[in-house]
């Protein structure tokens, strides 16, 4: 924001009216994360989401819950949450849904799906939580899924592949 602010104040004309939008869409976007990170409940609402059959509301789901995961340390708390809360209510596992995603036909869902597990276990909280998520992946199919899915040349999922090799210790892509 102090960047922002200099730009307009050293401006004027277009660039001092693009900087002030700049600025308005920063503090709306810091703001309405506050609101979210205080209503644990709107993010289980979100979370529900990902189940949704249209994958337009999936996929975007998806990358509002791997912003909100990665924002602050309460994201990932109430991703965690929420991921548990939703399976209690569908009888089904943490999480299950998340690999279901990864093996889906679109590609930015899977990248989406991929992105917010990693959120998710980097954002564990410790080693001990991180492996107890990393068996339950485990025992899901993730690391099968990702097997099968290893032609994909798309960089983004590719990255993500590598970023999960690295928090879990594993190798998918050899």
């Amino acid at each position: 924001m102090p960047s922002l602010l200099n730009v307009v104040s050293k401006s004027n004309g277009s660039t001092q009216g693009y900087s002030l939008a700049a600025l308005r869409f920063t503090i709306s976007y810091v703001s309405g994360m506050r609101v979210l990170l205080n209503a644990p409940a709107l993010i289980q609402q979100l979370f529900h989401l990902v189940d949704s059959p249209i994958v337009a509301v999936c996929r975007q789901a998806l990358e509002l819950l791997f912003v909100i995961c990665n924002f602050d340390e309460r994201g990932g708390e109430h991703i965690l949450a929420a991921a548990k809360a939703t399976a209690e209510e569908k009888n089904k596992q943490p999480y299950e849904n998340l690999i279901k995603l990864l093996d889906s036909g679109d590609l930015d869902t899977k990248i989406n799906s991929l992105t917010l597990l990693n959120s998710i276990l980097q954002s564990a909280p410790g080693d001990v939580a991180r492996q107890q998520m990393q068996k339950s992946l485990e025992k899901l199919g993730m690391r099968e899924i990702l097997k099968k899915h290893t032609n994909i040349e798309h960089l983004a999922f590719r990255h993500q592949v590598q970023f999960f090799e690295n928090i879990t210790g594993t190798s998918i892509m050899l």
